[in-house]
This record gives structure tokens, C-alpha cells and sequence, in this order.
């Protein structure tokens, strides 16, 4: 799994400076991404985390040194991000989302809730706001408090990192765990330090990439609640969750878990009335709903006007061509949303027959793949997008790691 980890990192950022590895990258990072989803379901079972204070031995040396760590990291992120700000000041000719997404943040905060996804003149001589709520509402903290709002997308990813060292437990795989930081290194250092990642200029990825963190933080719980909130915050964001629901309803009914799935339903249900239907309406939530059905048409402005950009990135795209946009934009929505149910379907039954495999991490694989095949087969791969994947994968890493180390944890 580190091995795939460093595969999959490493295909998603300097490979990527090598134009004659680039196909060769975007075969690895799929093939790298199902690797560390299929690894991961034949390890030993997890023991859930928990987060009682008691648990947080504040003595050891390793909490002080990984406290360091982030300090550091934290002082560099600050450095870089600054100098991002000010050599990239937000325009929506360069990239539209912040701003879009400033001027409903804007609206709400005016008590305007009802005319937040307006056209807004403003951009494009009218533009009609396409974000879920998940989305858009964490930079409302920054047009509140009038500070750039890409400091909200570096708080978001920096979060995801700090999570990711606050879950290292180095005892046993010592080596493996010092390979698999070294990486979370790398991958900090491309956002912050190269132009191709755009993610802190011109993106509000990293909300998604921490919604996902958080989600794969919360497989690692009993808590269904906080699964509730984070597969709510995910969806309330991005569509890449949509075809583990239907596979996830499965093993919850396989697995008999009728409260917890009752707990999943009641927690979805309120954040989807609290964020979507009270302040907005249920016409905005349909709108935003089929939303997927005009990628087509956007893809094709994109092969139009900046055809270039499907040969410097990841993403079967480019293997489809301007011809193929419909082609691929149906075969995104059968994988995407089809294959983890099989898949999930299959593993079950697998376990049932053969029982090598470890039915816990069923739904922790099934998402990790589902992510690789929607990120893959997405119409416009924009390099910013598969990041989510990456960092989902270091939490998934990270944690594995930590299996066979349980028990020398305890006893220290």
C-alpha cells in the first residue's frame, strides 16, 4: 500500500513535469488508487479510533515531535500562500469559482438567502451559480470577516494534513511510516510550490479534499452520526460520492445495521433541510440535482476553447477526444455509479464464500476505487480535482498502519 501510495503521489505531481510520461502517470495514478482500495480490504480488521482524551498520552516524545512538524509545515504553508495571494490576486478571468462564490456568500450574509443562486452580472455578463451549499458556505467565515478567501481553502487542506500526522502511529512499520510522510511532503510541497496544482489560487478544492479526509476518518469510527455528517458534507459538495450510496445501502442491509443506517438517514435528511431546502428552496436543489447533465456542453467549450489542457493532466479525457465527449460522459455515469454496487456486491459474497477477505473494509475499498473510477472517467480533468483521491489515500494509508501496530500501542 505505501508503495502504491508513492506511485499514485508521484503520478499526480512531478510526474507530471515529464510531457512524455503523462499517459504513462495518468495509467499508474488509476491502477495506484485501486491498488491501495484492494490492499486494503484483505489487511487484518481495524479497531475503531477513539477520541477520548484519556487516549492521548501527551508525554511521549512522538506527540511533541509530530506537534513540531506541523509547526514548521504550518510556517511554510503561511510563506507560500501569501506569495500565491499577492502574485495572483482573484479575478474570474482567470478562474471563476472564488469570485462566484464570494458574491453568494456576499448575498447570504445580507439575508438574501433567497436570491443567492441568481444570475450574478457581474461575472461573464451573467452567470448562474452552479455550488452546493457544503461548498460556498465555509468562505462566508472570510467575506465576513473581510479576509481573502483562499485562506479558507488553505485552513481546509492544511487540516487534511494535520490529520493525517495526528493519526501516524510509527512503532512497528517505522520505515513504511517515514516513506508514507516523506510523500504527504511531496504532495504539500507540489500545492504549495507549483503553478500546474493551481489549487490555492484559483480553487476551492481544498474544502472538498478535507470533506473526504473527514469521511475517511469517519469509516475508522463507530459513530454514525459523524458518517452522517461527513457523507452529508460530501455530497452537499461534490458528485464523486454518488455511486457508493447505493453500495453502502447494500452492506448496511447485509450487514443488518438498521439503526445506524436509520442514524446515516436522519442526520442526511436534517443537514439536507438546514443547508438546501430551508434557506434556498426545493427549486435550487433540483436544479443543482441535474446539474451533471450540462458537463456535456461544458466539456465541449473546454475541448473548444483549451484543448491543450486534456494533454497536461490526469484523466482518461484525452484517450476520448472532442468525439468522444459523449461516449465518456455515459460511460462516467454507468462506472461511476453502477461499479461500486457490483463491486460491493461481489466482495460480500466473496466473504460469505471464501471469508478471506475482511468484510469491515468493504466500504473503505469500494469508496477508494469509486473515487479512482469518477476522478478518471470525469469530463473535464482539471489537475485539481484528483487530489481528493490522493488525500483520501493517505488517510486510508496512514491508518492501515496503525493495524499491527494496536497492540504494541497499547502495551506503550
Amino acid at each position: 500500500m505505501v508503495f502504491a501510495l508513492a506511485c499514485e503521489t508521484l503520478s499526480a505531481t512531478y510526474m507530471l513535469n515529464f510531457p512524455a510520461l503523462i499517459s504513462f502517470a495518468t495509467i499508474l495514478y488509476a491502477l495506484a488508487g485501486i491498488t491501495i482500495g484492494i490492499t486494503f480490504m484483505l489487511l487484518p480488521e481495524f479497531q475503531t479510533i477513539s477520541f477520548h482524551p484519556q487516549h492521548i498520552n501527551h508525554t511521549r516524545p512522538l506527540y511533541w515531535y509530530k506537534k513540531a512538524i506541523i509547526v514548521v509545515l504550518g510556517i511554510v504553508a503561511i510563506r507560500f500562500s501569501v506569495q500565491w495571494m499577492e502574485d495572483a490576486p482573484m479575478d474570474y478571468h482567470d478562474a471563476d469559482m472564488l469570485p462566484i462564490m464570494k458574491i453568494m456568500c456576499q448575498r447570504f450574509l445580507a439575508g438574501k438567502g433567497s436570491h443567492v443562486y441568481d444570475i450574478i452580472p457581474e461575472i461573464w455578463h451573467g452567470i448562474q451559480p452552479v455550488y452546493f451549499p457544503a461548498m460556498w458556505m465555509p468562505y462566508c467565515i472570510a467575506v465576513f470577516h473581510n479576509f481573502d478567501l483562499r485562506w479558507i481553502t488553505v485552513s481546509a487542506i492544511f487540516s487534511s494534513v494535520i490529520l493525517f500526522f495526528a493519526l501516524l502511529r510509527p512503532m512497528k512499520h517505522q520505515i513504511l511510516t517515514l516513506i508514507a510522510s516523506l510523500f504527504m511532503f511531496i504532495t504539500l510541497w507540489w500545492i504549495l510550490s507549483s503553478e500546474a496544482s493551481g489549487i490555492i489560487p484559483y480553487t476551492e478544492e481544498g474544502i472538498i479534499i478535507f470533506y473526504y479526509c473527514l469521511l475517511a476518518l469517519a469509516l475508522f469510527t463507530d459513530s454514525f452520526i459523524f458518517l452522517g455528517v461527513a457523507i452529508s458534507l460530501c455530497v452537499f459538495s461534490r458528485y464523486a460520492l454518488a455511486g457508493w450510496l447505493p453500495a453502502m445501502l447494500v452492506y448496511w442491509i447485509w450487514t443488518k445495521q438498521y439503526k445506524g443506517l436509520l442514524k446515516i438517514v436522519i442526520t442526511g435528511v436534517s443537514l439536507l433541510v438546514l443547508l438546501m431546502l430551508l434557506p434556498f428552496g426545493l427549486g435550487v436543489f433540483q436544479r443543482l440535482f441535474f446539474l451533471p447533465g450540462e458537463y456535456i456542453d461544458f466539456a465541449r467549450r473546454v475541448w473548444n476553447d483549451s484543448p491543450h489542457l486534456f494533454n497536461i493532466t490526469l484523466g482518461f479525457a484525452k484517450y476520448f477526444g472532442k468525439e468522444g465527449i459523449l461516449l465518456q460522459h455515459k460511460l462516467l455515469l454507468i462506472s461511476a455509479l453502477g461499479l461500486p454496487t457490483i463491486f460491493m456486491t461481489i466482495g460480500l459474497y466473496y466473504h460469505k464464500t471464501k471469508k478471506n477477505i475482511t468484510l469491515k473494509h468493504l466500504p473503505i475499498t469500494i469508496l477508494k476505487i469509486g473515487l479512482v473510477i469518477f476522478y478518471c472517467m470525469i469530463d473535464v480533468p482539471y489537475l485539481y480535482l484528483f487530489y481528493t483521491s490522493l488525500f483520501f489515500s493517505f488517510i486510508v494509508v496512514v491508518m492501515s498502519l496503525r493495524i499491527e501496530n494496536q497492540e504494541v500501542g497499547e502495551r506503550r
